[in-house]
């Protein structure tokens, strides 16, 4: 049995680096790695990070989404466009570590009414998770849809209906969000 923590439990206690090794001395085996902000999708902190992780197994990434995962369903296509320029930053970043899944929340229900479903595009929002998938493949990264109560996968059903779509995207069960969600 491996034993597993994500950076993120550390958010705003230690940062990522610090939290990485604090973890990797604690006898974690396997990590998550929450790159928090934009300076920190670079082949610089990746090194900075695997240097920390001595033996640990940085197995996925996962991002401040709502700086630039929203973004990526856009019909613009200069914001598209920017948000798939930074998602290849943090793709870069996950390669470098050896992390083969990227932890994604994707479009954000601000809004309460969103979040019913009411207005949900599952076949438009397939495809883009779909092409969204396809470069991260890329990378040798893959794709995986975690249930959030306020974003796209927020409820049951949802991946079911998105997997119609995009047949090779994968998930995430995070059982606290599941019973925020309930």
């Amino acid at each position: 049995m491996e034993f597993g923590v994500s950076t993120a439990s550390l958010f705003l206690r230690m940062t990522t680096e610090d939290a990485l090794q604090y973890l990797d001395r604690s006898g974690v085996d396997v990590a998550e790695v929450f790159l928090s902000t934009y300076s920190e999708y670079t082949e610089e902190f990746a090194s900075l990070l695997k240097r920390n992780a001595e033996r640990i197994k940085i197995r996925s990434v996962h991002t401040l989404n709502t700086q630039f995962e929203p973004q990526l369903f856009s019909d613009h296509s200069r914001v598209k466009g920017d948000a798939f320029s930074w998602l290849g930053k943090a793709m870069e970043t996950a390669r470098a570590l050896g992390a083969e899944y990227y932890t994604f929340h994707g479009i954000a229900r601000i809004k309460r009414a969103a979040r019913s479903g009411a207005n949900d595009r599952p076949s438009a929002w397939g495809k883009s998770l779909e092409e969204i998938s396809a470069f991260c493949k890329n990378y040798g990264v893959c794709l995986c849809l975690e249930n959030v109560e306020w974003a796209i996968y927020n409820r049951p059903g949802v991946f079911r209906s998105l997997l119609k779509t995009c047949r090779g995207l994968c998930a995430v069960l995070d059982i606290k969000q599941a019973r925020i969600s309930a």
